[in-house]
């Protein structure tokens, strides 16, 4: 029981609760998590850094060298713009620590010893009584709607697509490796992720959708695996051809709901606080990109940091939409650039290109075996949704701890691929 409570596994299902605690959206649920929060993140940290400790001489690090350049960028970057937000940025420095050199680390040199199949149900199962909460809490009782779009039990909607996404991978892979073994799980996992994807209307989400379904059917078509075409293009047509019927519905019903007052809608809490705004999200996300941009050419070096944005912002930048708006960059890209500077993009962006040559060099590998598959969808479908959210990078959430876990079993199963064709040859 004791060596049990020193399991990286264990440690991740904590970490997980955590973190979605942190996604409660205050309409629908409140929760007073910071004395079991803390307790719980104290005793994961305090034991993936046990786990690091003494499994310190099987850690490659030169092979991660990259990583650490990247992190010890950001505490000079913490160093260099301590008036913004120091107290702010040491915690991103410590949730980027564990994220990326202890979970990283720890799981690709487990990868093998680890229980993975057991982890992501884990997931799979949180996300689904988040999303019936959120879906049910909606039909039955009315809650969770802001801003005309179903939040539910997320404080984002955009995060909590993002969520299901991932569950609906795992459902997949499960629906698609034991044929009739416990399938109803999954299939009703699939039923209430692609209710609050569309009722969120999340576009973000959608996207991952079509393209984790492309992947699946990809991958079905080279198994021969007809449950996994016919899956794969019933949910591209949902979301290509399902979503309008839908969402004329699901207009109805928020009209009558909208009737209470009790929601404002984002263009009315702007033009409260004396802002303009004309756009709508996506030509919003472009007028905050070219701002971030701006900001980048005035510290391009170390960057203004991630939690002293809006500060460095009104000082650097007073008149811009970010300044007057206090919105966050929604592009884990541009946000490494902006708030880590040079010093932070360059080491990140050589590790994310190495891992991109070796996902490229063994793609058949990856489209053939499900696990792989399933790893390289997760890790795909969450750097494709930091084009558009901030994901990943300088976060503290479920999603960039799920992304760095899933990325490293997948580097150490593909390096050793490639270790045995050597061998062989």
């Amino acid at each position: 029981m004791l060596k049990r409570l020193f399991d990286i596994d264990i440690c991740f299902y904590f970490y997980s609760i955590v973190m979605l605690m942190t996604y409660a959206n205050p309409y629908f649920v409140e929760f007073n998590q910071n004395g079991i929060g803390y307790i719980l993140i104290l005793y994961v940290g305090v034991v993936l850094c046990y786990q690091y400790f003494i499994n310190k001489e099987k850690i490659n690090i030169k092979d991660n060298l990259c990583l650490y350049l990247y992190l010890l960028a950001y505490l000079v970057t913490t160093v260099a713009c301590m008036k913004y937000n120091f107290i702010g940025n040491v915690k991103i420095f410590i949730w980027s620590f564990i994220q990326i050199v202890l979970f990283y680390n720890l799981f690709k040199n487990a990868y093998k010893t680890s229980n993975f199949e057991k982890l992501i149900l884990f997931v799979e199962l949180i996300s689904l009584i988040l999303s019936i909460a959120s879906v049910l809490g909606y039909v039955l009782f009315s809650k969770g709607i802001l801003l005309k779009r179903l939040f539910g039990y997320y404080f984002d909607p955009n995060f909590g697509s993002v969520i299901s996404v991932i569950s609906i991978s795992i459902s997949l892979y499960f629906l698609l490796k034991f044929k009739e073994k416990k399938s109803i799980l999954h299939y009703v996992n699939l039923f209430f992720q692609t209710s609050y994807i569309i009722l969120s209307q999340s576009r973000t989400g959608q996207l991952m959708i079509l393209f984790l379904s492309v992947f699946f059917l990809i991958h079905s078509i080279m198994n021969s695996r007809k449950k996994g075409i016919v899956l794969s293009i019933g949910l591209c047509l949902l979301f290509l051809f399902g979503q309008a019927p839908v969402n004329n519905v699901y207009r109805v019903a928020n009209q009558i709901l909208y009737l209470d007052g009790a929601f404002i809608s984002e263009k009315d809490e702007l033009k409260d606080r004396g802002i303009k705004n004309q756009f709508d999200s996506t030509s919003e996300r472009f007028t905050i990109w070219e701002d971030a941009l701006e900001l980048f050419k005035k510290q391009p070096l170390t960057g203004v940091s991630y939690a002293g944005l809006q500060t460095a912002s009104k000082e650097l930048r007073p008149s811009s939409y970010i300044s007057k708006t206090d919105r966050d960059i929604h592009n884990g890209y541009i946000i490494v650039l902006t708030c880590g500077g040079l010093i932070g993009f360059i080491p990140i962006f050589i590790f994310m290109f190495k891992k991109f040559l070796l996902i490229i060099t063994n793609f058949k590998v990856i489209f053939k075996d499900s696990q792989l598959l399933l790893l390289f969808s997760n890790v795909f479908l969450l750097l494709f949704s930091a084009v558009t959210l901030s994901e990943i990078f300088y976060q503290i959430n479920f999603e960039s701890a799920f992304f760095w876990v899933c990325l490293a079993i997948l580097s150490a199963h593909l390096k050793e691929v490639n270790a045995n064709e050597k061998c062989s040859n």
